[in-house]
Formats: C-alpha cells, sequence, structure tokens
C-alpha cells in the first residue's frame, strides 16, 4: 500500500485489513521462523550492535532490558508479576531487590551513554536534538523514581500506613 499523501484515496479500512493479512501472512508461512530469528537476534539481543561496539551493546542492553524488566516488575505487577508469582508483594524481597538492580541497569547504561556522548565524543556519532531528549527523559524517570522511593522510605506517615495494613 501506499503512504503520505500520495494515499489519500486508501481508507482507514483497507489499511487496517491490509496490515492484518501481511501479519497473518507472515505468522503462517515459511517466514515465521526467519522472523523470529531476527527477533531473538536483532530485537531482544542486539547481535548486529554487538559485532560493531561493545560498550555501545552494553549500554543498549542495560537501558533496554534494565527499563523492559522494571515494565513488567515494577509498572505492571499487578497484572504480570502478582500473576507469576501466587505470594507477590511489592514491598518485599526479593521483588523489591529485583526492581533496585533492574534500575541500577537503565542508571548504568544512560551513564555510559552520556560518557560515551559527551566524555570521550565517539567519532562518527551524531547527535541531533531527540537524542539529547532521550537521555534526559530516560535519566528524569530514573532519578524521579529514586527519589520517590526515598521519600517513600523515609516518610513516617508511610510508615504507620505499612504497619496497619500489615500488622
Amino acid at each position: 500500500r501506499k503512504i503520505g499523501i500520495h494515499a489519500e484515496d486508501i481508507s482507514t479500512r483497507k489499511r487496517f485489513l491490509s496490515a492484518v493479512k501481511g501479519i497473518l501472512g507472515v505468522l503462517f508461512s515459511a517466514r515465521l521462523l526467519t522472523l523470529l530469528c531476527v527477533f531473538f537476534r536483532d530485537i531482544l539481543f542486539q547481535l548486529r550492535i554487538l559485532r560493531e561496539d561493545f560498550s555501545r551493546w552494553l549500554m543498549h542492553m542495560l537501558i533496554f532490558w534494565g527499563f523492559t524488566l522494571l515494565l513488567l516488575m515494577h509498572a505492571l505487577d499487578g497484572m504480570i508479576t502478582a500473576e507469576l508469582f501466587p505470594d507477590y508483594a511489592s514491598t518485599i524481597n526479593p521483588y523489591m531487590f529485583l526492581r533496585d538492580i533492574f534500575g541500577i541497569m537503565v542508571i548504568l547504561g544512560v551513564a555510559i551513554a552520556i560518557y560515551r556522548r559527551y566524555v570521550i565524543k565517539v567519532p562518527g556519532l551524531r547527535s541531533v536534538a531527540m537524542d539529547h531528549y532521550a537521555i534526559l527523559i530516560v535519566a528524569l524517570i530514573m532519578i524521579s523514581g529514586i527519589l520517590l522511593e526515598g521519600t517513600k522510605i523515609t516518610s513516617y506517615s508511610r510508615f504507620q500506613e505499612m504497619v496497619q495494613d500489615y500488622a
């Protein structure tokens, strides 16, 4: 299908049906194995980046897996983690420890990104405003999460709520 201003005559319904047809065509074909290989090799493990530069790969892996695991273990804990682990409680170990480890992974990845981009200035690395924004927004999300957790730890009223709930 055409896209952009040259595709004004194609309806949303036709676009949607074409997308579904294409997805089903790949899922129920011999190309499924190729799709799975590409998914694991290039998306989950990013082996192409590993072949180019180890520090870049490590940065990507730390940010990607740290953020993904934080999303699954923290943001979606009620839907995913609680369903997988029947005795799950976000305030006990090992779950709290895992969230801290995943947060540290993201922070290390962001630190590597900052180091590569601003300190050693990797040759051939071009920066645009969106690169700076992405690093900033991920760093702010992580720092705000750490500050929120620290505030909860030191909060007397939060402690009293936990005493009421768990005593």
